[in-house]
């Protein structure tokens, strides 16, 4: 669970689009005894006008080795990792989250849920 509140940033509203730090290190741990997908779906209601679920993005922070680099934005599915190796214990998969504004979002609230997947062929 993490709030963005954008009456206390200072950015807001911004002259052109922008990211906003939603969440940094928010973190998965993994165990698994065999190869496994590791996917999500994201789903998102709100009052604010102009944002949509592809108006948020995600970035790995500290996977070895490292399966992506830069920005990915988030859809309504997707996949983090695709035949990914069984772990020898737990492992952490932390990801930053942001949002894009551009200053045109009406006042209101929103709730996007991330749900995690972890499949095995």
């Amino acid at each position: 669970d993490h709030a963005l509140d954008l009456g206390l940033d200072p950015l807001y509203p911004p002259a052109a689009s922008t990211p906003f730090t939603v969440a940094t290190n928010a973190s998965i741990q993994i165990l698994s005894n065999a190869a496994y997908t590791y996917g999500y779906t994201a789903s998102m209601t709100t009052t604010l006008t102009n944002l949509t679920v592809g108006d948020f993005q995600y970035s790995e922070n500290g996977w070895i080795p490292p399966t992506w680099t830069g920005w990915q934005t988030i859809a309504a599915n997707g996949t983090f990792e695709t035949s990914a190796a069984a772990t020898t214990g737990w492992v952490n998969r932390n990801l930053n989250y942001r949002v894009n504004l551009d200053g045109t979002e009406a006042p209101g609230t929103g709730v996007m849920t991330i749900v995690h997947t972890i499949t095995q062929p």
